[in-house]
């Protein structure tokens, strides 16, 4: 019974694939569907690095436009495809040409495929376009660079095109589009010839900023699945499938590749000015017909470059009309960015509809976007940082490009948007990383801070010790009269109020800055100094400051550059020391040049070794024995001093000794 179930199963199931492929919508002849019963599997190869058409990922996966195309007919005719991995184009090529795979993809008009292959109709159309320098104009054809260096790929189908059209340019060959596309940003070659989609997703992949799509050719690829000629019945078949994918499908295919993976990055300032160009020759040639005509084909062919690269670009791109503010246009990466679904859920928005209240500098944001759309429209362009909000509620950060362009004779504003979510996270974790080490730097120098108040009060304590024996004289002896006790405490008064402001000082000095605040160099150069004095002078250490105008004042954090002066102080002091210097001596200077203050510390303490004078501002490393020093001071002043004020500390050696050299900005960004 059981058997007799079995085959009565396997009957059913074999007739409805055959009444499946047997359907009016495919049409397979008899011969055709007794074909497909007795051959189930079909051993195919292809390019291994071709995407977005297809590509043998590294664990031998194989993906891609073409790949998904496949998935599609195997489902429909109920075959599998045996793919045959490949290493390298030429190696498919070896594959196919020795009879180890029935089909493979390529260009139509590939001719050594066409040898021993039959093309069935290509489903696949993409232009041949030309890759330059994106500072390189628009290129209309390649006629206007046959004397540039220009590299193809090898062995591709349209190559074969390329040679007979241009019989005289001398194309280098590479063996991929990555080779090509480095040799075009490092200058090795001026141009590379290369399909859209193949060049966009690649320039896309590699993140090359410096190259773009300048233009595109007459040229054609035409995408298709090359069959054996001994396999005539399966060409048929394969070519009957591919006819029978309906539109919607295969545009799905192609869509679900170009929003994830396309395109290049296009300089679209530079395509307005030339267009500009040509309106300004237009304008001076109005009354010529001739000059009109070759005006009006060159901005078709400009508005249909910038319309295809607008669409396919997987950049963020919008367009805001001036008169309203509001966008009016955007590309799909931008509805992918703001997840809102579809274009009409952003047209019609302002900037600032789209962003959260307020700006991460406090400032609103409707306020703030007109402000950066005027200061757009007065310089032609505008680039700066902006957090928007997605349709989910989810804040983002993006770079905004504002770029003033006329567009069919009205006022917009280009709007190219790059995700720098990443880029933010790693500057908020720099900061914090920063602000830990400048505090660690702090604790640090604790335990020498601790000295130098103990020499701050050992004269003071001292003076008060003999005020105590003196009142107990006086006492003994009769003489403790109400203005010897007056006389007395007033002197212990003082002296205790000099050692509650040394507390100050170093309880100031240990505060990290919450505000920046308006100060003299002269006066936080004197009040550092002040902290370290009585451990110099106990150590016979001279010091000198000479300062060219004692109003000299910046806007900034006090405590931030005070902490710098010490930790050189401090190092100058640790030097004379270790090397037993003789009359050693600190000179500090402070000078104004234009706009820029310079503090510059020289000691004579024989000068930083060459062989890691290059090495001390590098975190963690110290010249000191080991535990007597954190190697973190000067890696830290030099952070303070040119990410914190934007300024620059550099060290150099003199006859005599080591010379820092402080440079500070007047005018310190807010």
């Amino acid at each position: 019974m059981k058997i007799l179930f079995f085959v009565f199963f396997v009957v059913i199931n074999a007739y409805a694939n055959h009444e499946n492929l047997n359907g009016d919508s495919i049409g397979f002849s008899e011969e055709e569907l007794e074909y497909l019963e007795e051959n189930r599997v079909v051993t195919y190869t292809g390019n291994p690095n071709w995407l977005p058409f297809e590509v043998f990922d590294k664990d031998g996966h194989y993906i891609g436009i073409v790949a998904d195309h496949l998935k599609y007919i195997e489902n429909m005719l109920h075959i599998k495809f045996d793919k045959k991995v490949s290493k390298t184009w030429s190696d498919a090529l070896n594959i196919a040409t020795k009879g180890s795979a029935d089909v493979i993809s390529g260009d139509a008009s590939d001719k050594t495929l066409n040898k021993t292959f039959n093309p069935i109709d290509a489903y696949i159309s993409n232009p041949i376009v030309i890759i330059m320098k994106n500072s390189h104009h628009y290129v209309d054809s390649i006629d206007e660079i046959l004397e540039k260096k220009i590299v193809i790929i090898k062995n591709y189908g349209y190559t074969y095109d390329l040679y007979r059209l241009y019989p005289d340019i001398k194309f280098t060959e590479v063996d991929n589009i990555q080779d090509g596309l480095l040799g075009v940003e490092t200058g090795k070659y001026d141009a590379m010839l290369s399909s859209l989609a193949l060049a966009s997703y690649t320039i896309t992949k590699m993140a090359l900023d410096n190259i773009a799509i300048v233009g595109k050719t007459d040229i054609v690829m035409n995408v298709t699945l090359f069959v054996n000629k001994d396999r005539p019945l399966l060409h048929s078949i394969l070519n009957k499938a591919m006819h029978n994918l309906g539109e919607d499908e295969h545009q799905k295919i192609l869509n679900r590749w170009r929003h994830t993976t396309t395109v290049t990055k296009v300089d679209y300032k530079l395509i307005w000015q030339i267009l500009g160009v040509v309106f300004i020759l237009f304008i001076f040639f109005v009354f010529r017909q001739r000059t009109l005509k070759k005006y009006t084909y060159e901005l078709k062919k400009q508005k249909e470059f910038y319309e295809m690269v607008f669409k396919n670009t997987s950049s963020s791109l919008l367009v805001i009309d001036v008169g309203s503010e509001k966008f009016i246009d955007c590309n799909e990466a931008a509805v992918e960015m703001l997840k809102a679904g579809s274009k009409k859920n952003i047209l019609n928005l302002r900037p600032s509809e789209i962003s959260p209240e307020f700006q991460p500098d406090g400032r609103r944001s409707d306020i703030k976007s007109k402000e950066m759309n005027s200061i757009a429209l007065k310089n032609g362009s505008n680039t700066f940082e902006w957090k928007h909000l997605s349709v989910d509620g989810e804040e983002f950060w993006v770079e905004v490009i504002l770029t003033s362009i006329t567009l069919e004779e009205r006022k917009v504003l280009h709007v190219v948007w790059k995700d720098i979510g990443d880029k933010k996270r790693i500057e908020e974790e720099l900061k914090e990383k920063q602000l830990l080490l400048i505090q660690q730097a702090r604790l640090a120098s604790m335990g020498e801070m601790i000295n130098n108040i103990a020499h701050q009060w050992r004269q003071p304590l001292n003076a008060l010790g003999l005020i105590v024996q003196k009142i107990g004289f006086y006492h003994q002896n009769g003489m403790l009269d109400e203005n010897n006790m007056k006389t007395n405490i007033d002197k212990s008064m003082s002296l205790i109020g000099k050692m509650s402001s040394t507390i100050d000082d170093f309880r100031d000095f240990f505060n990290p800055d919450k505000d920046k605040e308006l100060f003299s160099l002269h006066t936080v150069i004197d009040e550092t100094y002040l902290i370290v004095e009585e451990t110099f002078k106990s150590n016979s250490i001279g010091f000198k400051l000479v300062v060219d105008d004692n109003e000299m004042s910046i806007y900034g954090y006090k405590n931030e550059l005070s902490q710098v002066i010490i930790n050189l102080l401090n190092n100058s002091k640790d030097v004379f020391l270790e090397e037993d210097i003789k009359q050693a001596k600190i000179d500090v200077s402070v000078k104004k040049d234009k706009n820029m203050f310079y503090i510059i510390v020289c000691d004579n303490g024989g000068g930083v070794p060459d062989d890691v004078i290059n090495k001390i501002f590098d975190p963690y490393f110290t010249t000191k024995e080991y535990g007597k020093g954190t190697g973190i001071g000067l890696y830290m002043s030099k952070i303070i001093i040119e990410d914190h004020m934007g300024g620059k500390l550099r060290v150099a050696n003199t006859e005599n000794g080591a010379c820092f050299t402080i440079e500070i900005p007047e005018f310190l960004d807010n």
